[in-house]
């Protein structure tokens, strides 16, 4: 199937994609794996044309489970709502830093861990991609900043 620039190769069922198969949306995103119904089903890897790698699973067209590489190297692994992280997963930065925990609306939000590349950490809560609520961050040397209660990443 190709339409302008777009195009289609893989299974069809009843006139529909469906099955395996690859897909060119004709700006430069490719995906290739599970269909149905016209619609990303099941198992895929779709590559985005600024960079951006995501491997897993979809449902009716939409993101639900899997790893999204972006293009300065760093990776989220967990849930999708709507194209953005949501619910649990996890993100590995390029400087080695990670946070695990919960997502909403693609910040941290909710309860997390971040631990930062020079061994630094700090688990609660985070609202809107800030340390909110409560929380323990402590520094690289081991030693306690601050253990309570945090408004918009600082500590109260």
């Amino acid at each position: 199937y190709e339409k302008e620039s777009r195009w289609y190769e893989g299974d069809w069922i009843h006139g529909r994609w469906t099955g395996y198969g690859r897909l060119s949306n004709g700006d430069g995103d490719f995906y290739e794996g599970g269909l149905k119904n016209d619609h990303k089903h099941g198992t895929g890897i779709m590559r985005f044309a600024d960079g951006r790698v995501f491997e897993g699973e979809y449902i009716r067209g939409q993101m639900i489970q899997g790893k999204m590489t972006y293009q300065d190297g760093s990776v989220y692994g967990g849930s999708w709502v709507d194209g953005m992280r949501h619910g649990r997963g996890k993100c590995i930065f390029v400087d080695g830093s990670e946070y695990e925990g919960e997502f909403r609306e693609g910040n941290f939000h909710g309860h997390g861990k971040m631990t930062w590349n020079d061994g630094g950490w700090y688990v609660g809560d985070w609202c809107d991609g800030e340390m909110h609520g409560k929380g323990k961050e402590v520094r690289p040397d081991g030693s306690l900043r601050h253990d309570g209660e945090w408004a918009r990443g600082q500590p109260i």
